[in-house]
């Protein structure tokens, strides 16, 4: 009876400091009771048990409350096995396996929950709650099983797979090395941005200087020789042409910036079955996506006025092609939904070392979207001469080893990649660096020695460097002194207050870089690209950094070289860009544009 009524008397507390939203001293006061009931499980005495049930389940509820849904679980699955019909325990477990993703897990619970008792409201919300994500799960479980055995797939090291924790996925079939082709795929759709329309091909987007090659009937396509001769990309531009010439003529359609429309267009044309996928002209093994592919993609949930935007927009390419938005609303839908669907999977388009902020275009490419992300890849993803999207691997990956790449800038610290991943994809990162899984030298934990000050230091030198990077430099470097102004006052901000290697002040140094290159003081440029990689490397480590970074690192070593070259200095020059070519190699491939540019230089030298 003592033990009983102690364990009842810490439970009341308890439930006063949860009523207070004070969790943690509600956590001692149900574990103080817990304790005194000598916790080991069930017991013959239905009082004890139901009390033993009791504290179990609120110190989970408490649990939940501070984000604690691993320990949460256990004390609500310690109390199903008490009492299997304990209906807030069995909510708490539903809730707990959805936070943590495990949400096939969490719809058996509620199934299991309601076989036991059908009047649980709450939980068959929850089942109701979860059933389209059920289907869709099993969807792509079926889509896999289609897809995985496919003879696409052949030339190439790895095979897709699904779970449920992971979706679809690529696995390495056997051990994969270093700077290996892992997989290769042509676009299904891409476009270009409008400023890029008349001076890059619209099927492999390479550049073309020959202004008679644009097209004469729409105005705003050009084609390079070679994709000029292929009948499938000539069949595309046929498809759209009209549409394109209409969008840019008649008034009720001008509009400042058309690439969403042309997008828009090109999913309506696709749906029409009036033309093919985009392939370009592709040589060598790839995988050639279908339209029906996209449709398998992941989304993220739109926001409300992003949604009305795309609306807008799939009605505006319905009118183009003389089509009632409110008669095709099926069609509008689906623009929607592969609108949605090319703004959180589409890669952009870009010469990432010829030009350090200068993308082109975007194409979706939905086996290169397979691949999951993780801060720490495995992989790295690069457009080739072909506009195909090539991944090759970063590290040695094992044989069953997932492959990953990245979504977002992974030089940045834990906090920020999080918030960066669930503001843009709606997922929380768990991966092994995100775990601190293997001690590697993290960026978050590179702190200066007063905390508070430092988070101070940080906000103001982020400002700093924000405001600096909303100027734009003339034709001639005008405004360069006055950005370069505010990037060494950043920078001042940082000292003594950060570790010199902390990331912030890595980001500053890129500004300073990009800011020097541009106006050609190639001995400030120099300095900045030198304390950069230095960063990188102190940060990161020393085998880390190009695994980590392979396509910035090897932009900062070809930076370096140019900027040696124009300083005198051959010999240091030409060990620069021997350093950039072994890392560009590796990661984008011999036959990428901006490496055989790199190997050119390094030739020429």
């Amino acid at each position: 009876g003592d033990m009983l009524s102690s364990a009842g008397a810490h439970k009341e507390k308890g439930n006063q400091h949860f009523g207070r939203a004070q969790y943690k001293e509600a956590i001692q006061e149900y574990t103080a009771g817990l304790e005194g009931l000598d916790f080991g499980g069930k017991s013959s005495s239905s009082e004890h048990n139901v009390l033993l049930a009791t504290l179990l389940a609120n110190r989970a509820a408490c649990k939940i409350k501070i984000d604690n849904h691993e320990e949460a679980l256990k004390d609500c699955t310690s109390c199903l096995n008490i009492d299997p019909k304990h209906g807030k325990a069995r909510y708490r477990a539903i809730t707990c396996l959805r936070k943590l993703d495990r949400v096939r897990e969490a719809y058996d619970m509620s199934v299991e929950g309601l076989a036991l008792d059908p009047s649980l409201e709450d939980i068959i919300k929850a089942k109701q709650d979860m059933q389209p994500i059920i289907e869709e799960m099993d969807s792509r479980r079926s889509y896999v099983d289609q897809h995985k055995d496919l003879p696409v797939y052949d030339g190439f090291p790895v095979r897709l797979s699904y779970d449920d924790a992971n979706g679809r996925h690529f696995i390495a079939k056997g051990p994969i090395e270093p700077g290996t082709l892992v997989v290769r795929s042509s676009p299904v759709l891409a476009v270009l941005e409008d400023a890029y329309l008349t001076t890059r091909c619209n099927a492999c987007f390479t550049e073309v200087h020959d202004k008679s090659r644009v097209c004469p009937k729409c105005d705003h396509a050009v084609f390079c020789a070679r994709c000029a001769d292929n009948a499938q990309v000539t069949s595309v531009h046929k498809g759209e042409c009209a549409a394109l010439h209409m969008l840019y003529t008649t008034s009720q359609f001008v509009i400042e910036n058309s690439r969403d429309i042309r997008i828009a267009l090109r999913i309506l044309l696709l749906k029409l079955k009036r033309i093919p996928p985009h392939d370009g002209l592709v040589e060598g093994a790839a995988v050639h996506d279908q339209y029906s592919d996209v449709l398998a993609l992941v989304s993220p949930s739109v926001p409300q006025d992003r949604l009305v935007d795309l609306v807008q927009v799939a009605s505006l390419a319905c009118a183009i092609l003389h089509m009632d938005p409110e008669e095709n609303i099926d069609a509008v839908s689906e623009m929607v939904r592969v609108l949605s669907a090319f703004q959180s999977n589409a890669h952009e388009l870009a010469s990432p070392v010829r030009s350090e902020n200068d993308t082109w275009g975007a194409a979706l490419f939905p086996t290169g979207a397979i691949l999951n992300h993780s801060c720490k890849p495995n992989a790295v993803f690069s457009i080739d001469s072909d506009g195909c999207l090539c991944f090759y691997s970063t590290r040695h990956i094992e044989a069953g080893e997932q492959v990953y790449g990245q979504y977002i800038d992974v030089y940045t610290p834990y906090n920020e990649r999080q918030r960066s991943l669930q503001s843009t994809y709606e997922f929380t990162c768990k991966c092994q660096r995100c775990s601190h899984v293997g001690g590697e030298p993290l960026l978050e934990e590179l702190e200066g020695p007063d905390r508070t000050a430092s988070e101070q230091a940080e906000d103001k030198a982020l400002m700093l460097r924000s405001k600096a990077n909303e100027i734009v430099l003339g034709p001639s470097g005008e405004r360069s002194e006055e950005k370069i102004a505010l990037l060494k006052e950043a920078l001042e901000v940082t000292r003594g207050l950060l570790n010199p290697y902390h990331f912030i002040v890595g980001l500053i140094y890129r500004s300073l870089v990009g800011t020097y290159f541009a106006i050609k003081d190639w001995a400030n440029a120099s300095r900045y690209i030198e304390l950069l990689i230095s960063s990188y490397y102190a940060s990161l480590g020393d085998d880390e950094a190009p695994q980590l970074l392979p396509v910035e690192m090897g932009r900062r070593w070809h930076q370096l070289a140019v900027c040696r070259k124009h300083l005198g200095d051959e010999k240091q020059a030409r060990e620069a860009q021997q350093r950039a070519l072994a890392i560009l190699t590796r990661c984008m491939g011999p036959n990428h544009l901006d490496v055989m540019m790199v190997h050119d230089l390094l030739k020429q030298s």
